[in-house]
């Protein structure tokens, strides 16, 4: 999850250089030139890239001290930050790896303590992302199963209808299944967590329907 403050966008004449441009293409040239290693039957196999000791060291110690902090978490975040140790650990390996396409002087063998560090600070920021954006989604939600459903809208693009819901959701069919279901998505809007809204596929072919939008909206024309 990543929800960036909105920046008021301006107009300008700036334009990207050509010699960063070229550098770009050179950089993404070399890391689509990287090959596997091969086995004894010539069948492509992953290749290993290790850590020095200073990048050793400092995944050790991220890593305790993020599992620490998931204890005072509840369970939503918890699992989310479940999966942040092997961020770390894998975008340590996409910096090391493009600082030595763009040419430093880096082994490209063993991931060392600047791209770690690198590393580990994206993956604080994105922690600090989830936390933002699971009290955006969860605001108003009075209980797990209310948090379950908001999550469920959240993987439908933030937008579902009773239609959708029903579909997606096993507890919603059978009969009252729908009214069922839009009770659930009425109670989120008592909730503030979100409102319905009327699509009218801009006045073009196909009826208006409604439809529960996380966060609020607009009718759309």
């Amino acid at each position: 999850f990543a929800i960036p403050p909105v920046k008021v966008r301006q107009w300008t004449n700036a334009d990207v250089p050509d010699d960063v441009e070229t550098r770009l293409d050179a950089i993404a040239d070399r890391l689509f030139g990287l090959e596997p290693e091969w086995d004894t039957l010539g069948e492509p196999k992953p290749k290993i890239v290790k850590l020095t000791d200073e990048a050793h060291r400092l995944f050790v110690d991220f890593y305790n001290q993020h599992n620490r902090g998931r204890q005072e978490l509840g369970d939503d975040l918890k699992a989310a930050f479940s999966k942040k140790e092997a961020y770390a650990a894998r975008l340590a390996l996409v910096l090391h790896l493009a600082r030595w396409a763009a040419g430093e002087s880096v082994d490209p063998d063993f991931v060392n303590g600047e791209s770690m560090a690198n590393a580990i600070r994206l993956t604080e920021w994105f922690a600090n992302e989830d936390r933002r954006v699971y009290q955006m989604l969860f605001a108003g939600c009075e209980n797990r199963e209310q948090a379950e459903l908001v999550e469920l809208i959240e993987d439908n693009g933030g937008r579902i209808t009773v239609r959708e819901l029903v579909r997606r959701r096993s507890a919603y069919r059978g009969p009252g299944g729908s009214d069922k279901a839009e009770t659930a998505l009425q109670e989120l809007a008592t909730a503030g967590a979100g409102e319905w809204i009327v699509d009218t596929h801009g006045d073009g072919p196909g009826a208006a329907k409604r439809v529960f939008v996380l966060g609020g909206g607009d009718t759309l024309a």
